[in-house]
């Protein structure tokens, strides 16, 4: 059975379909527009999906075509249901917080993105480091997501649309335009973009280099990005 095409989507789309979300969250009382982004509720509630915590290597099995990293996320189309791993309980273990709430958003993505053209598939059909039988696992590498130039058009996007849910453009901006009026560096704004969004650091630079001129501006000191304390 061929793999269906993956349509490429540009980060402006990704960002615009994440902020659609957000808006239905704020529309439907989910989301009070402040921070951090209620990811469960916004999953659970809105969108009407189910979060499990279990064994996920053991659950599915490993991914041969990645061969390396741990096993975090998957989500169930049919079932409407994302699996985290055990792992990352932040009842358990709060320091994983922020790799929590990535994953979870991250698979939220996918059924944003991509539970159209999977959703009805049934059987088992190989697409580069996911398996899918109406579903999509994700790994990462070391707790961090692999670099784009290596991830699947289907996790690159993912990934992207993750972080511009976790950190919208108007409240990071807003956050960029307050530390510019103090003592605004970017090291400062990495360390407070991933402490008041919950994320983490390396996805609060990613953030920002996207949103790029919206926010350099308002900083007084501009040290490169992804060297920022």
């Amino acid at each position: 059975m061929s793999v269906p095409q993956l349509p490429f989507l540009p980060l402006s789309i990704l960002e615009a379909r994440a902020e659609a979300v957000l808006r239905r969250a704020l529309e439907a009382g989910v989301w009070n527009g402040r921070w951090p982004v209620p990811v469960d509720a916004i999953a659970e509630i809105l969108l009407g999906l189910t979060i499990e915590l279990g064994d996920l290597t053991h659950e599915f099995g490993t991914l041969d075509s990645v061969g390396e990293g741990e096993l975090l996320g998957a989500i169930d189309f049919g079932e409407r249901t994302i699996w985290i791993d055990q792992s990352l309980d932040p009842d358990k273990y709060s320091e994983r917080l922020s790799r929590y709430l990535f994953t979870l958003a991250h698979e939220i993505a996918h059924w944003i993105l991509h539970a159209a053209l999977y959703g009805a598939r049934s059987s088992k059909v190989r697409l580069a480091a996911d398996v899918l039988t109406a579903s999509i696992q994700c790994r990462g590498v070391g707790g961090q997501s692999l670099t784009a130039s290596r991830r699947p058009r289907v996790e690159f996007q993912a990934d992207a649309w993750a972080g511009f849910f976790l950190m919208p453009r108007a409240t990071t901006v807003a956050l960029a335009q307050e530390l510019g009026a103090s003592a605004g560096d970017m090291s400062v704004f990495v360390r407070e973009l991933a402490r008041i969004s919950e994320a983490s650091p390396q996805a609060a630079r990613i953030r920002i280099a996207h949103l790029g001129g919206a926010v350099y501006g308002t900083l007084k000191r501009q040290p490169d990005l992804f060297s920022a304390a």
